[in-house]
């Protein structure tokens, strides 16, 4: 077979077996141009029943395409066969053309936009390259870099770069286009276009931030000074950004800053001075905490605050909805009042919280502080409409469940005296009684126990007509 121009060799070969030994071999060779020896380019051996699909692209030249079938078996009248079908050698396929080369960019600004493209025809494959020094060079990982165009943003880290495109044909052959890169990286002037702006007030214990945003600006350094004559580099984690991030504190609470900004030719710049303007002094610096009941029913709570004038320590019997006065005197050391409460029914289902008021008269309050453990009833029993003969359900809604028993009790003597119930779900948190006019001046309540033997009582309900 000879190929006066490049071409295509494709066909499909199907091997039908008789018996597992049975194979195919298949060979392309190409007579070397300088002498009668044949080059093996291809040879297959085809060892399953199966249809192989064959194209190979191939420059001008001589070749030899021969198919053998292998027996395994001694009977030759029992052999398989192989076929091939579609064969075509079609010459005409046009040899890998550049015609138009990437073009170096004359003058570009970090940031800006950049693309590189190439024009050719009959590629098989894209790969732009890049190097730094025009003699070692890398495969772009650019999401564009297996394209004609190469689609780049001038940076710092790649304005010396040198790119180009190594293209492949469909023979194999390797081709390389002309080098192209930014002739010239034009700089803006340096510029401030946001100074940093001092805090109006803040707290001890506060986040505060000062930024600046410049252009062309190759490094920041942060520095600080407590008579603003004479200035330190801040050592803080986020000081050679350009957001000095910190936490007011006693120490700081009076510093002055400022940004040392160094631009791209090496020229130094300092940014407004800035400063907290108002530090407000009072503020609560350790909340309350919830007392775990297993530690024993003697609990207490404590707030920390500094700046502060006076406590006042304030009780809900409606998780918050309401505040009383708590007519217990806390006891007050240095910033810190401690209040002790002693758990009992009438006060396990309690929330409390501290008023806090500063010596500017400013006033905060603390988070709410509970009784964890103890029993948090969420829905009172409800009276129920007298049917004699008809069950009544009284319920009672605790958000702890899990950790609480139940203990429905009766009374006969409007509450002086009360007795555990043994009805239907008296140890549950619905009781179920049927309904008799024996009941009908009885209360009724559940005594409902959480950690540590802490308990209290619902309300009372009766049968009503």
């Amino acid at each position: 077979m000879t190929l006066n121009k490049p071409g295509k060799l494709s066909f499909s070969c199907v091997l039908s077996r008789l018996n597992s030994e049975d194979t195919c071999e298949y060979t392309l060779l190409r007579y070397s141009d300088s002498s009668s020896i044949k080059e093996i380019l291809d040879d297959k051996l085809m060892t399953q029943t199966a249809t192989d699909s064959y194209i190979r692209y191939l420059p001008p030249g001589d070749y030899i395409f021969s198919v053998t079938y292998y027996s395994g078996s001694s009977d030759n009248e029992k052999s398989g066969s192989v076929e091939l079908s579609d064969f075509k050698l079609q010459e005409g396929s046009a040899p890998l053309t550049i015609t138009s080369q990437p073009q170096s960019i004359d003058s570009a600004k970090i940031g800006q936009a950049l693309s590189y493209q190439v024009t050719a025809s009959n590629v098989a494959s894209y790969q732009w390259q890049y190097s730094k020094d025009g003699k070692e060079w890398f495969n772009s990982s650019a999401a564009s870099a297996k394209t004609a165009t190469l689609n780049l943003t001038l940076s710092e880290s790649n304005k010396a770069n040198r790119y180009r495109c190594k293209l492949t044909d469909y023979y194999g052959a390797v081709h390389y286009s002309d080098v192209a890169y930014v002739q010239q990286v034009v700089y803006d002037g340096f510029k401030i276009t946001a100074q940093p702006q001092s805090v109006a007030s803040a707290k001890i214990g506060d986040s505060i931030s000062y930024s600046v945003t410049a252009q062309n600006a190759a490094s920041y350094q942060w520095q600080y000074s407590k008579d603003g004559k004479t200035w330190y580099n801040s050592s803080a984690a986020s000081a050679k950004t350009n957001t000095l991030k910190l936490t007011l504190s006693d120490s700081n609470k009076t510093n002055k800053y400022r940004c040392k900004i160094t631009d791209n030719k090496g020229v130094v710049h300092y940014t407004n001075t800035v400063s907290v303007q108002q530090v407000i002094s009072f503020s609560i610096t350790k909340q309350p905490a919830d007392w775990d009941v297993t530690k024993g029913k003697a609990a207490s709570f404590s707030v920390t605050a500094t700046g502060a004038s006076s406590y006042q320590w304030q009780y809900s019997k409606d998780r918050g909805k309401t505040w009383v006065k708590s007519s217990i005197t806390p006891t007050v050391n240095g910033g810190t009042s401690t209040i002790k409460v002693n758990i009992a029914p009438s006060n396990a289902a309690n929330v409390y919280r501290c008023k806090v008021t500063g010596k500017d008269g400013t006033v905060l309050y603390t988070r709410t502080a509970i009784f964890k453990g103890a029993p948090i009833v969420t829905g009172q029993p409800k009276n129920v409409t007298y049917q004699a003969g008809k069950t009544a359900v009284f319920t009672a809604t605790v958000s702890n469940a899990s950790i609480c028993i139940f203990q429905w009790q009766y009374s006969k003597d409007g509450g002086k005296n009360w007795y555990s119930s043994g009805a239907s779900g008296a140890k549950t948190k619905s009781l179920s009684i049927t309904m008799k006019e024996s009941n009908l001046g009885m209360l009724y309540r559940c005594k409902i126990t959480g950690s540590n033997t802490v308990y209290l009582y619902t309300n009372s309900v009766k049968l009503v007509k």
